[in-house]
């Protein structure tokens, strides 16, 4: 069951559904990211819960440009 899980969507579709697979972490930290800053900021989050918040959100929008510099680099040459 397991190894259902982990290579079933590899055999499901084309190539291209595991690219499109690959931009959901990107997608996730970009919510991440903009969701947290503005709900702290409708909580009246200060002093070191608005620090927290804002490392949260940094090391969030790293892991976008990670995340999206990967996707651009496993795409194919002819597709850039």
């Amino acid at each position: 069951m397991l190894e259902a899980l982990l290579f079933a969507p590899r055999r499901r579709g084309s190539e291209r559904f595991g690219r499109r697979q690959r931009s959901w972490p990107m997608l996730i930290c970009l919510g991440v990211m903009l969701t947290i800053g503005s709900a702290a900021r409708i909580l009246g989050w200060t002093g070191a819960g608005l620090t927290v918040v804002f490392a949260v959100a940094v090391i969030a929008a790293l892991g976008a440009i990670a995340f999206a510099l990967r996707a651009f680099v496993d795409r194919p040459a002819e597709e850039r």
